[in-house]
């Protein structure tokens, strides 16, 4: 049996960790049903999709441009999650 990081990408252990805050955010939430609360609910969930679309996207999907410089991606990726999360927070 393989590990599944070794497997995949290192990176998994990245959406494993949202994924624990994820849980103590709901937790938070359904516990307070504050604004703050469902904010973390909310944006960690966000962020969650956000890293699995980015690291798990196979290079065939990606732009033919961004093929060869995937860090410029992942770049451009990281700065559209800030803005949505600004947006979400702010707006």
């Amino acid at each position: 049996s393989q590990d599944f990081a070794n497997y995949i990408t290192k990176g998994i252990y990245l959406i494993w960790l949202n994924l624990i805050i994820v849980g103590i955010g709901s937790f938070y939430f359904h516990s307070t049903l504050t604004l703050a609360g469902q904010l973390m609910d909310e944006l960690t969930i966000l962020w969650v999709l956000m890293l699995g679309y980015n690291i798990l996207m196979p290079n065939m999907y990606l732009p033919s441009k961004l093929i060869e410089y995937r860090p410029i991606y992942n770049i451009i990726y990281f700065l559209v999650t800030i803005i949505i999360t600004f947006l979400c927070v702010f707006v």
